[in-house]
Parts: structure tokens; C-alpha cells; sequence
């Protein structure tokens, strides 16, 4: 088997910026990235921000609020976010009226006030099922983006809102690499560890 070719990206031709996604190639062995979908939440000419969607971890009773900064949060559903920063808590939601919000795409948005929210959360004018929190988050340098894209480290898709927040974790990379067409269905049967294969 041409394994460069099997493993090669052919329909790559979004470029990233804010609001899309990366699908890792399934053998991307960097910790945090195996088999992962990154929401990036900014992208210009410094670096790239985001964060890995389909990574949940347990939070128990005592994790349930988070200092964040001199505030509390009430925390929901939470994800690994990346390695940078991993002592702290970042979150992502749908509400247009927390300020300080960073607007991700149309009906997403990324942080703001952590005071503001929290109140919200005990009026219940939130609702956590629609919120994403993430410890850490995931940053590349100044080109460093487009280098992994040129080795075929990722793909790169469009997503919506509705998949982002409701779409299980577990089967998350699957459905988006499904979404990429055929050429990418082999993807689909290969082991997590290629020493199985």
C-alpha cells in the first residue's frame, strides 16, 4: 500500500480561521490531539487559538465551581481543551449578552464575564446543557497552523452551532470525518494504535 497517498488529504481546501474545525489524521499521536475535532476560535497572522471539542473529563461534586481569576463559576459539561494553560478554566456558549464575549461564529461565542455568567446560571436564564467548558486550551505560533496543514496533520471543515453543542463527544471525529466524503472512509475502520494493524 502508497500509505503518503492513503493517509493524504485530497479535499483540503478550506484554509482555517475562526468558526471552523480541524480533524485530526487518525494516526496523530501529539497527546492531546489523537483523534480529535479543534473549534478554532481565532486565527489571524500571530497564531491560532482553539479548542478540542470531543475530549470530556469527570468532574466531581468539589469541581463543580471553579475560581476564575477572583470569581466563581458554576461549571457544566467539561472538556480538555489543549495543553496551554491547563490551570484554568475556559467556557463557550450560545448568549449574545455576557460582555467581554469573544463572537466565535453567528450564535457562538467564547468567555466574557464570569460574574455576569454565574448570576445568570442561578436566575436559570442559562442553560448549561448549551454551555462548554474547557480546561486549557490549544495555540499554535505564527505559521505553525499551516505547516501541520501542509505535512496533512488536519483537515479542515466547516460545522454549525448544532454540532458543536449537541453533538456526542464520543462519536464527534467520526461524524465529521464521515462528512468529508468517501475518500476519507478508511479512515473510519483504522485502529487507534498501528501496531494492532
Amino acid at each position: 500500500m502508497d500509505t503518503d497517498n492513503f493517509f493524504r488529504i485530497k479535499t483540503n481546501n478550506l484554509p482555517p480561521r475562526k468558526g471552523r474545525v480541524l480533524i485530526s489524521e487518525p494516526f496523530l499521536y501529539e497527546g492531546f490531539f489523537g483523534r480529535s475535532v479543534v473549534l478554532l476560535v481565532e486565527h489571524n497572522e500571530e497564531g491560532t487559538l482553539g479548542v478540542v471539542m470531543n475530549k470530556p473529563i469527570l468532574c466531581t461534586n468539589d469541581d463543580l465551581f471553579v475560581e476564575d481569576n477572583e470569581h466563581q463559576i458554576t461549571v457544566g459539561r467539561t472538556y480538555l481543551g489543549g495543553p496551554v494553560e491547563t490551570d484554568k478554566m475556559f467556557f463557550m456558549h450560545p448568549y449574545n449578552d455576557i460582555p467581554g464575549r469573544l463572537k466565535v461564529k453567528n450564535g457562538l461565542y467564547f468567555g466574557g464575564n464570569s460574574t455576569v455568567f454565574n448570576e445568570k446560571v442561578m436566575r436559570g436564564e442559562i442553560n448549561l446543557d448549551h454551555v462548554r467548558f474547557f480546561v486549557g486550551y490549544s495555540g499554535w505560533g505564527k505559521g505553525q497552523l499551516d505547516s501541520e496543514l501542509r505535512r496533512n496533520s488536519w483537515l479542515v471543515s466547516e460545522t454549525s452551532v448544532e454540532e458543536l453543542l449537541r453533538i456526542n463527544a464520543g462519536g464527534m471525529w467520526k461524524r465529521y470525518v464521515r462528512h468529508m466524503g468517501t475518500s476519507y472512509k478508511n479512515w473510519l475502520y483504522l485502529p487507534e494504535d498501528p501496531s494492532l494493524n
